[in-house]
């Protein structure tokens, strides 16, 4: 049953991360061809997000997806601690650097309105850009206590395989740095686009005249990146329900929701290109354009 379900998902699944793909190598194109339209800070991050979810993607097939298929790779798992223990730590530094993305492209979405309105410091825009170049340094800081620790896969009672840590404090730090990151950033980040939303609401309602398709596809950027919250706010009820399985000790609870957890993770990691080309038609127009 359970390898049924992990098949059908990997099956939906898959074309959605080539059509991840092939957004990639457009952006990558447009950025190569100076396309100002795609040169913008906000597709630097959509970029950026995209590559950490397609790897993030990888990252669960090979942690969560083949030893569902395959039983005889389960004495492997079951005895390779720096395989294990590896494909762990990178799960996690995808999923931190994710929200922290998340979080960034929130506050592009708003420094974009309020610069609509207000001449932007370049103090601030170079500040900004140094930010966005060391994100991805900063998940590795919250990573460093477990390197000293070894991940475990361990068998459920139905045969398949879970992973987790061996050592009980370093697996309550995982799971309460996992909760309270997502949760501290995907809240903030909602909140400060709901405000974005009411700026340009306003903006649009002062300057009817003025307003120009620039500005609307700033906005629909905006709503692909309110899509894509809500999925972040969904896995963060998913994070804190296994941050409470950990926390009381509930291998029954963990065991379940680890089971579902990568199908969640498919979600997260695949709903932004798809989102993009529903909500933008600009996007949706060069996209097709190119690739027809």
């Amino acid at each position: 049953m359970v390898a049924t379900v992990t098949l059908i998902f990997t099956v939906v699944s898959t074309p959605f991360w080539f059509f991840q793909a092939s957004v990639l190598i457009f952006l990558f194109y447009c950025r190569y061809r100076g396309v100002g339209t795609y040169s913008t800070t906000f597709f630097l991050l959509f970029t950026m997000l995209s590559i950490i979810d397609s790897i993030s993607q990888i990252t669960t097939f090979l942690g969560m997806r083949i030893h569902a298929f395959f039983d005889f790779v389960h004495p492997f798992y079951l005895s390779s601690p720096v395989y294990s223990s590896v494909l762990y730590l990178c799960s996690a530094y995808f999923l931190y650097t994710q929200c922290i993305l998340h979080l960034f492209i929130a506050i592009n979405r708003i420094w974009n309105v309020y610069s609509i309105l207000h001449s932007p410091s370049y103090k601030f825009v170079y500040l900004g850009n140094v930010i966005i170049t060391l994100s991805p340094c900063f998940a590795v800081l919250l990573l460093i206590p477990r390197f000293f620790y070894v991940a475990m896969y361990f068998k459920n009672a139905d045969g398949s395989l879970s992973l987790k840590y061996t050592d009980t404090m370093i697996q309550r730090y995982q799971s309460t740095v996992a909760t309270s990151l997502i949760f501290v950033t995907a809240v903030p980040t909602f909140i400060i686009q709901l405000i974005t939303v009411k700026k340009y609401q306003t903006f649009f309602e002062g300057h009817q005249v003025s307003m120009s398709k620039k500005h609307l596809q700033e906005y629909r950027l905006l709503c692909q990146a309110m899509v894509v919250i809500v999925v972040q706010l969904i896995f963060c009820a998913m994070q804190c329900t296994v941050y409470i399985s950990t926390v009381t000790n509930n291998l029954a609870l963990f065991t379940l929701i680890i089971g579902y957890y990568p199908y969640f993770g498919d979600f997260l990691n695949l709903t932004g290109p798809v989102a993009l080309i529903v909500v933008s038609r600009k996007f949706r127009t060069d996209y097709t354009h190119k690739f027809t």
